[in-house]
């Protein structure tokens, strides 16, 4: 039997700040409620913070027994981060959540009753930003029967975006994800990949929340020096991979369609965001998108003008013109 039913786990690096605050958040949830504080855990996985990363935890774990804080002895990189929060837990669910994640108030309880009366392979959910922690101040939720739904097609939850690719909005079963590989997955993608791998290869029933149970911070930090472009391409490169796992072919190849449309915007967000426009970086572009010499040519065009200029354009739109983008 399972140490605890949930297992929070939060794999960090180097922000103890946003850490904090999202602790805060959560060890709130526990205040008053000895039962939930027996059946969940929250599990910190460090990638070798050079910050006070332990020192906040430590301050934390003296109000909350249910912490648990583990270090790594050097920096594994995200990807291997996301799994040892995960291995390192006990629980019988598993929820990967950013540092900077908030869970709506009430929103733990809610999980833990529901995985109490229900077994099932995966529970997602919808998400909502905040730009500041006071915007993730909520009221306790109250979420209707009618709002849940229920699938065992793993095509079917996939199509219908009950899957998605946001962090914070999947709990899984952990001893199906302990035996799902791991060993194959595209860089900062491994906690979905794995999860999708998860959804193809078992039969269990899988359940969608249609509400926003977590909030994650808006802010402009995920597409530094283009990370949006890296992001956008590696997607492209595991939508691909799907039909590998079992998922309907004729769909995945009507979703990889959109991806040459978006090529151009992509590249435009990233230049914005001081995108390195080396060749290694081009050629991944080429690889990718030689199929499409027409949208290649203009993302080229594109790639070769200097950043600078890109975002003079991109600052004289949202102060005049306000195309979105």
């Amino acid at each position: 039997m399972k140490n605890k039913l949930l297992s929070i786990c939060i794999p960090t690096y180097n922000r103890a700040h946003y850490l904090d605050e999202s602790l805060s958040s959560l060890g709130s949830q526990f205040n008053g409620s000895p039962d939930l504080l027996k059946k969940v855990e929250i599990v910190i996985s460090d990638n070798a913070s050079p910050d006070n990363t332990a020192e906040v935890v430590a301050e934390h774990q003296k109000k909350y027994s249910n912490i648990k804080y583990f270090r790594n002895d050097k920096n594994l990189g995200a990807d291997k981060n996301y799994i040892n929060s995960v291995l390192r837990a006990t629980g019988e669910y598993g929820w990967i959540m950013g540092d900077d994640d908030f869970v709506v108030n009430g929103g733990i309880n809610f999980v833990v009753d529901f995985l109490k009366n229900n077994k099932v392979l995966m529970l997602t959910f919808g998400s909502k930003t905040y730009k500041d922690k006071s915007d993730a101040q909520e009221k306790n939720i109250s979420i209707k029967k009618e709002k849940i739904y229920f699938s065992n097609s793993h095509d079917d939850f996939f199509q219908k975006g009950y899957c998605v690719g946001v962090l914070c909005t999947m709990i899984f079963n952990r001893d199906i994800w302990i035996n799902t590989d791991r060993t194959a997955y595209k860089e900062a993608w491994s906690y979905y990949e794995i999860a999708l791998k998860m959804l193809a290869q078992s039969k269990q029933t899988s359940a969608h929340l249609d509400f926003p149970l977590v909030i994650t911070r808006e802010d402009c930090n995920w597409v530094k020096n283009g990370a949006e472009l890296f992001s956008f391409l590696g997607w492209k490169q595991l939508l691909a991979q799907l039909p590998n796992y079992g998922y309907e072919k004729k769909f995945i190849n009507s979703e990889l369609k959109i991806f040459p449309n978006r090529l151009f915007i992509i590249l435009l967000r990233a230049k914005g965001h001081d995108l390195n426009c080396s060749l290694q970086n081009y050629k991944l572009i080429f690889f990718e998108f030689k199929k499409y010499p027409a949208r290649l040519f203009l993302a080229t065009l594109l790639y070769l003008a200097p950043n600078s200029i890109i975002k003079i354009i991109r600052d004289f739109n949202k102060k005049f013109i306000k195309i979105k983008i």
